[in-house]
């Protein structure tokens, strides 16, 4: 029982989860401060914050089901992700 435990604090304080807990914290003190509007910037590392972002978003959605939730996500292009040019 003790290795389960361990198990899950690990899981719990793992690099990944500290990022949705902070993007979660963020929306949660927002609700707290009745704040209509909330911006979260996540600069694009590769390192998978994007999907955590929307992991929280998520999950805020489904906990707040009364609360009309907009997100809008902007991604700029990155230099090796360009648009591909027509040729005529």
């Amino acid at each position: 029982m003790q290795k389960q435990t361990d198990s899950l604090n690990q899981r719990l304080e793992s690099p990944r989860c500290k990022i949705i807990n902070s993007y979660l914290t963020t929306i949660e003190d927002s609700f707290q401060e009745n704040r209509p509007q909330l911006k979260l910037i996540n600069y694009g590392t590769g390192s998978g914050k994007t999907h955590q972002l929307f992991q929280a978003i998520y999950k805020t959605i489904e906990e707040h089901k009364d609360i009309q939730i907009i997100g809008i996500y902007i991604a700029p292009l990155r230099e090796h992700l360009s648009v591909p040019t027509l040729t005529g």
